[in-house]
């Protein structure tokens, strides 16, 4: 072949390449082309997906948050607050006095005194329980039945003669089933009571199991419940309620509770 043809041969596979080479160029240009509207639209649901998450995940801290203000609530019936006030101890607010917590002889709950007379009741108890068995008592009326304070207040003096009195024909073991020593009497507190006949009868009463159902709805509950005797350290009284608000009244009636359970402590002499 002569060189003539050699070089035009040449210059026409040159050529072929070079077309070649645009054709694959323009095909990837292409293909890259449709790459990245596919990947836009993939982005656009993308875009959707992550809206979705995004919400979702608001349902879920929102889930969380209302699980974690659970687990506080339920977390707060164990860690109290604490607080001693003139030698006398008040968890979350609530005074408590029972065989493990006393109050001093000077405390006379709300201007009871302190001789060893037996006050008229309301002497010596809150306003607001005055208030809220006053309301009780009425609706109780309403029903037909009839419900009265019998023993309210009683002073660190008067519940020490009660307490020795008993103890002259029961033994101090036996006494302390069902009466309390001076200081450890909720008497003193103000802010408990006893209704009409003040003895086991009462629970078989129309009024007495009304007051069982009721009581919790005006704040108060039954302090010495029956089946709670190994932790209160008391025998059942249905008659003795206890004020100590219309949610915390409500918790523990719903939740089968007395109010050591509630407030997480035992009741038991030191001695």
């Amino acid at each position: 072949m002569s060189t003539k043809r050699k070089k035009v041969k040449l210059r026409t596979d040159r050529i072929l390449v070079l077309v070649i080479m645009l054709a694959i160029l323009v095909l990837l240009i292409v293909l890259i082309a449709k790459g990245v509207s596919s990947k836009n639209g993939q982005s656009q649901t993308v875009g959707g997906d992550i809206q979705d998450i995004s919400s979702t995940t608001t349902e879920v801290t929102s889930q969380d948050t209302l699980s974690t203000t659970q687990d506080v609530t339920e977390t707060s019936q164990v860690n109290h607050t604490i607080e001693v006030i003139d030698g006398c101890t008040y968890i979350d607010g609530i005074l408590i006095i029972n065989k493990s917590y006393s109050v001093p002889a000077e405390y006379q709950g709300y201007n009871g005194g302190l001789d060893d007379t037996k006050p008229t009741p309301p002497q010596g108890l809150f306003p607001e329980v005055i208030e809220s068995f006053n309301q009780m008592q009425e609706d109780a009326l309403n029903e037909g039945l009839d419900i009265y304070i019998a023993s309210g207040y009683r002073s660190y003096y008067y519940q020490l003669k009660v307490y020795n009195s008993y103890c002259e024909t029961d033994s101090p073991e036996i006494v302390d089933t069902y009466s309390a020593r001076a200081g450890h009497s909720e008497h003193q507190s103000g802010y408990a009571f006893d209704l009409n006949s003040i003895d086991d009868s009462f629970a078989d009463t129309l009024e007495g199991q009304w007051v069982a159902e009721n009581c919790y709805k005006y704040g108060f509950i039954i302090r010495f419940p029956e089946g709670k005797e190994d932790i209160t350290g008391y025998q059942y009284e249905s008659w003795h309620l206890r004020y100590v608000g219309v949610d915390v009244a409500t918790y523990i009636y719903e939740n089968n509770l007395c109010l050591e359970e509630y407030l997480g402590v035992d009741s038991v002499y030191a001695d």
